[in-house]
């Protein structure tokens, strides 16, 4: 039976997007934010900016969180080739809920004028970053060659996401370099604009469920090879050989 659309993932896909914009919007003024070796100026700027802090913690949460339902689905649609993508950035995901939300806790909950407790978990929320960035970029590069095998989706986005996932991938380095946050700068609008392509593309797409494609390769744009029988035929059936000499 053909699956309609998904509707949920593409919505959760462009919610997610907004969210991490309107989370990087409310970070102005707050100064060297998820730059390492600036944590003492992020923590004084955060201190002096706490509603804009708060909004962008609480968004940027969401935001990734959102990720879960998104990679969800567009994992379905591809197969199983796409589980190993699809799991990465969930992991990646849900892991950085909790380091979005530390900034929060920092402004709110640590008490004025312990600095070196707030530095120390801005430190921990630019790891979990790091971390989540390492892991969508290696998913996306996954899920771009899964989808490259899927005639629904046009060759141009499959390699869209390569490059966005090649080029998030390194921004893990944002842990202990400034290097990763000018790369943050070019992969950002890159995996985001990637989301928001294949999340309109899966509102307007019917297709088979992967169970009735198995069984069609010619859906397949990179089909496997032609599993090969036991008489050494690909595609031959044991019946089909010729009957040895009486």
């Amino acid at each position: 039976m053909p699956a309609e659309p998904n509707h949920i993932a593409a919505r959760a896909g462009i919610a997610a997007v907004v969210c991490n914009i309107a989370g990087v919007f409310a970070l102005t003024g707050i100064d060297q934010a998820y730059q390492p070796g600036g944590l003492d100026r992020w923590y004084y700027a955060a201190t002096q900016h706490v509603a804009g802090q708060g909004w962008s913690a609480w968004l940027f949460a969401i935001g990734v969180l959102l990720l879960v339902p998104w990679a969800a689905g567009l994992t379905r649609v591809l197969g199983p080739y796409a589980w190993p993508g699809g799991a990465l950035v969930i992991t990646g995901a849900a892991l950085n809920v909790l380091g979005s939300l530390l900034p929060f806790v920092v402004v709110t909950a640590v008490p004025h004028g312990e600095a070196v407790l707030g530095q120390t978990l801005l430190g921990l929320a630019l790891v979990l970053d790091a971390m989540f960035n390492l892991a969508l970029g290696v998913g996306i590069v996954l899920l771009s060659f899964a989808m490259a095998r899927d005639h629904h989706f046009p060759m141009w986005m499959s390699g869209l996401g390569l490059l966005a996932g090649m080029a998030t991938a390194p921004v893990v380095t944002q842990a202990w370099s400034p290097l990763g946050g000018v790369l943050l700068m070019v992969a950002g609008p890159l995996w985001l604009g990637w989301v928001v392509a294949v999340s309109f593309r899966l509102t307007n797409l019917k297709w088979e469920s992967w169970d009735s494609r198995r069984s069609a390769p010619e859906l397949n744009r990179l089909p496997l090879a032609t599993p090969m029988d036991r008489s050494g035929q690909a595609g031959g059936r044991a019946d089909d050989r010729p009957s040895p000499a009486r």
